[in-house]
């Protein structure tokens, strides 16, 4: 099969951020096999005053996961695998139809504007093992109760039924220069994206954000600046709300739990806490925070928080 030479960069990314996309990819190992077993769990969306109780109660979406290989079972979905659904949908939103582990790597590493900048094989099929999961591993979701809480899809129930996190197929291609590629070929919209912007849940910035000059890029690295870019947007967007459940703080806890690192060794936070504080100079640099910073605990272990403010003016695009 020969396929189009030219694929199109994703220049801007469109990030499902609601809750359950957000604990989809935290979950730990053993939340994630019991979740593929096909049996609804719930996922608290917030709290809604109920009168005759005269009382809070939780609001709920209930989903469930099945798993079309056994072998998806075994690993979490993480931080990463998250990233390449992000730029997968991008793609979609972009009009675009196909996509290769290569696209992907440029959006996430943000070197778009270099053509020639490859991800190395074995990275390359990181990604596309990501892509592979995400495309095996379906997902059911009962949206009725929130719908009825929140007012969304006119407060009328809604049960998406299983469908794959990322629906789409794979084949191989001719690409330019006679090298051939696996392509991954996007079928329809992910659940995930259907339901965040059901919510109006969808953060969105621009790729070139996530460039952190000449540091080489890794799947922690890209995992580590994927959640601190979502975490800096999904603070302002709660700051302007008027929410403020959530501060202007990253904890390096947080930061190693979420990228699937917390027993990996100094050398490795270190290199991702370089990264994050690379991006948060980016975020700086385009006026979106300011007086950012890193503090580590007096004996220089790897502990402490990343900082920054907002900056005055209105940041949305």
């Amino acid at each position: 099969m020969v396929v189009s030479k030219k694929f199109q960069p994703i220049t801007k990314i469109f990030v499902p951020n609601d809750k359950l996309s957000k604990s989809l990819f935290a979950l730990s190992a053993n939340d994630f096999q019991a979740a593929t077993d096909g049996v609804m769990f719930p996922v608290t969306e917030g709290e809604k005053y109920d009168k005759r109780k005269r009382c809070k109660l939780p609001v709920k979406t209930y989903a469930a996961l099945q798993a079309t290989n056994q072998a998806y079972r075994n690993t979490p979905l993480d931080m990463f695998d998250r990233a390449v659904l992000a730029v997968c949908q991008s793609a979609r939103l972009n009009g675009q139809t196909k996509l290769t582990a290569g696209t992907i790597y440029r959006a996430l590493t943000g070197k778009n504007d270099s053509g020639k900048q490859t991800p190395s094989s074995k990275f390359a099929d990181e990604i596309m093992t990501s892509a592979y999961r995400l495309s095996g591993i379906n997902l059911k979701a009962d949206l009725s109760a929130v719908n009825a809480a929140y007012g969304y899809n006119d407060g009328l129930p809604m049960v998406i039924p299983f469908t794959p996190i990322l629906p789409c197929h794979f084949d191989a291609g001719d690409l330019q220069g006679g090298n051939t590629d696996r392509i991954i070929y996007l079928d329809a919209e992910s659940p995930l994206m259907t339901i965040a912007q059901l919510k109006k849940q969808v953060l969105v910035f621009d790729s070139s954000l996530l460039d952190t000059g000449a540091r080489r890029n890794n799947r922690q690295s890209i995992a580590a600046k994927f959640y601190a870019m979502t975490r800096v947007l999904e603070t302002i967007r709660a700051k302007k709300s008027n929410d403020g459940k959530l501060r202007p703080v990253i904890t390096f806890e947080k930061l190693f739990e979420q990228c699937r690192i917390t027993d990996a060794t100094d050398y490795t936070k270190n290199a991702v806490c370089g990264f994050v504080t690379s991006l948060l100079r980016n975020l700086e640099d385009e006026g979106i925070i300011e007086n950012s910073g890193v503090t580590f605990s007096v004996n220089k272990k790897i502990a402490g928080n990343f900082t920054f403010d907002f900056i005055k003016k209105d940041t949305d695009k």
